[in-house]
């Protein structure tokens, strides 16, 4: 049986490894080209040549060879079918991130784990404080670095089964997102810290960053994104509490040792911006009203608003596709490539509150803010 190319991708599935013999169905597509449409969906395709067997041009009916028939596309594009499924009473979740096959999410609780993408999920063995997760990130082989809500950094050689203590960071600062860039790993402080965030390349030994911070009192840092080629922007507010305070931003082009103040975004008061990166462009949405995204093209990263019918819980960033996706906890999850159209391929008021991509299995999770259960997609 022949193989497809290599190349042949639909909604980031490698058809290669999908057979489906003649004699399980008759209908066969018309599609001509590399790409398998929603309409296509229960379809067998068959490679077809024109001229020499040696030099297919397509997919059709026409000249069927039983020998090349390879694949029928049996579920929907990654991303639109979602599956609730059971989960530890995690508390609040703070965070989910991927490392490998594994899943981590960080709670109010502890660190829940799962490696068969969130059909069942684990506790970890231990719990490193008696407090939140914010800062979850994992690397490909499976390792992971953490930062709770003492001010304390944490390792996994397991993915997430247990942990080990790294270091302490000075002024008991409160880590919050964390990111992996380039191999470095880059942390932003929620408060009480003289600096606005630190770094690692082993993540074992950290190093607190230098340049803009408008001081442990009157900023927090909520979100935190990466183009993977050492440029990072973060988002939080200004002033003591959210709901008086102005959304602002930061960047780095050196991968979170120095950063620059970034603009404000306009209308931002009372929100925090999760954002993401890719297709060329960096997209934040707010979490509340205004309901806006804000999108910047340029770098450093300049906003321009866009008005939605939609928040944001969390966002984030699907690279075989080039679509965005984003999570409201009260409403669904939505998909847009440019981060202004967007469309709904979740329509549940139970929807996650934290939400992730996993290219190594091509898979979506999200989990929900307060609830016992999460959301897989196929």
């Amino acid at each position: 049986m022949s193989n497809p190319p290599t190349n042949f991708l639909t909604g980031g599935v490698d058809l290669s490894s999908i057979f489906m013999p003649l004699s399980q169905g008759s209908a066969y597509s018309s599609n001509t080209g590399y790409t398998v449409n929603n309409n296509d969906l229960n379809t067998i395709f068959a490679k077809y040549v024109s001229g020499t067997k040696a030099n297919p041009t397509g997919y059709t009916v026409n000249n069927i060879d039983l020998s090349d028939i390879f694949a029928k596309y049996i579920t929907s594009q990654v991303g639109i079918q979602w599956t609730q499924r059971s989960f530890p009473n995690a508390g609040y979740v703070n965070v989910l991130a991927t490392a490998g096959s594994y899943w981590i999410v960080g709670s109010s609780y502890n660190i829940y784990y799962t490696s068969n993408g969130g059909e069942n999920w684990n506790t970890s063995s231990y719990n490193p404080v008696n407090g939140n997760y914010y800062g979850i990130a994992g690397n490909s082989d499976g390792s992971l670095f953490c930062m709770s809500n003492s001010g304390n950094f944490y390792t996994s050689a397991n993915g997430g089964a247990s942990w080990t203590f790294r270091q302490s960071v000075p002024n008991s600062a409160v880590g919050n997102a964390m990111v992996y860039s380039n191999g470095v790993f880059v942390n932003v402080y929620l408060y009480n810290s003289a600096s606005l965030g630190a770094y690692s390349s082993d993540g074992i030994s950290w190093t607190n960053s230098s340049g803009y911070n408008p001081g442990p009192d009157t900023a927090s840092w909520w979100a935190l994104a990466t183009d993977g080629n050492n440029k990072l922007v973060t988002t939080g507010y200004k002033d003591s509490l959210a709901v008086a305070g102005v959304a602002i931003t930061a960047y780095s082009s050196d991968n979170g040792q120095t950063w620059t103040e970034g603009d404000a975004i306009p209308n931002g008061r009372g929100n925090t911006y999760p954002i993401a990166y890719g297709n060329g462009i960096w997209v934040a949405i707010s979490n509340n009203a205004p309901n806006q995204t804000v999108v910047s093209s340029s770098w450093p990263p300049s906003w321009t608003v866009h008005v939605q019918s939609i928040y944001g819980d969390d966002i984030t960033f699907c690279s075989p596709q080039g679509k965005f996706y984003v999570s409201y906890g009260n409403s669904g999850i939505y998909s847009s490539s440019d981060g202004i159209n967007w469309t709904e391929v979740l329509n549940s008021s139970d929807a996650p509150f934290a939400l992730g991509y996993n290219e190594y299995e091509d898979k979506f999770i999200g989990v929900s803010f307060n609830k016992a259960f999460c959301f897989t997609s196929i």
